[in-house]
């Protein structure tokens, strides 16, 4: 079991950078729900190992349908595999042959480079920490409410403590009179003008948006809301049908080679919550006999 994650406040970038990218894994992760799955595949395990490997099999083993890490090779006429070679320890030795006796599932159509999603996550995760580091700075720079202009290096090494309390959260500091003198400068500046927490936040959901897009999920950046018209809602529906495609279709051709293969019929689909009509009380059964005769 691999060690828990420590993380060292002194490097920023890597801390967010690891929390994004564990909290994309786990969005993506719980994405697709399949249903029809025999009792011996782990739905979560097979999740992981098609979206991080690019792809997955089924495979039978003493009589059941498993799942496991392996090397698919072989190439037939259409350059597809058809040969899977088990890497699992406890399964050594074992040999599938693709379309008698095993079945691969692609994270997206395209079989000859198996596709993660690895590129993508990192890519978010990164963007996000930036974010995330630019509202640590705006929020620290909240509390520098002044701008010493000293003479010589050595003055701002007597100035710096001072200020060090101030980005600490001190409401007031003291310090040497030699390392505060009357020829030096003093700026103001407004708390408010260091704070851009709201812009940071609209950032933030511009860049989920975009992941989301990737994905074929239906989404609208907060900046764009009001100046979205019915041609840019048309053309976007387009492109996240497409997007979407690319996941969807892999996963649709595999559950057409597992019924060819195990005689096993299963589906999937895109976990999402239920609507509710809004203005109305799901609980209210009143709604129900709204607008029937009774006969009254």
């Amino acid at each position: 079991m691999k060690k828990a994650y420590k993380p060292d406040f002194a490097k920023p970038d890597e801390i967010y950078t690891e929390f994004h990218r564990r909290e994309l894994w786990g969005f993506l992760e719980n994405l697709y729900k399949w249903k029809g799955f025999p009792d011996t595949i782990e739905t979560r395990f097979f999740n992981r190992l098609l979206l991080r490997s690019g792809f997955a099999p089924f495979l039978t083993y003493n009589g059941d349908i498993i799942t496991c890490d392996g090397a698919a090779h072989g190439l037939d006429m259409y350059l597809r595999d058809t040969r899977f070679n088990v890497s699992n320890p406890f399964l050594k030795g074992v040999e599938r042959e693709v379309g008698k006796d095993c079945a691969l599932c692609f994270n997206t159509l395209n079989y000859r480079q198996p596709e993660s999603c690895d590129l993508l996550v990192e890519i978010f995760a990164r963007r996000l920490a930036q974010i995330d580091i630019s509202l640590d700075t705006s929020l620290k720079n909240s509390r520098a409410s002044i701008i010493v202009v000293v003479d010589s290096a050595e003055d701002a090494l007597k100035i710096a403590p001072a200020l060090d309390n101030l980005y600490k959260g001190d409401a007031a500091v003291i310090t040497t009179a030699k390392g505060w003198k009357d020829n030096k400068e003093i700026f103001p500046l407004s708390p408010k003008d260091n704070i851009i927490s709201a812009e940071l936040a609209d950032c933030r959901n511009n860049v989920m948006a975009q992941f989301y897009e990737y994905l074929g999920i239906d989404t609208i950046a907060v900046d764009k809301k009001e100046r979205t018209n019915l041609a840019e809602m048309d053309s976007n529906a387009q492109q996240l049908y497409i997007n979407g495609l690319r996941m969807d279709a892999a996963r649709e051709r595999f559950c057409e080679d597992v019924e060819k293969v195990f005689g096993l019929s299963i589906d999937f689909e895109k976990n999402k919550p239920e609507e509710i009509e809004k203005g109305v009380n799901p609980n209210d059964k009143s709604m129900s006999t709204a607008g029937t005769d009774t006969g009254a």
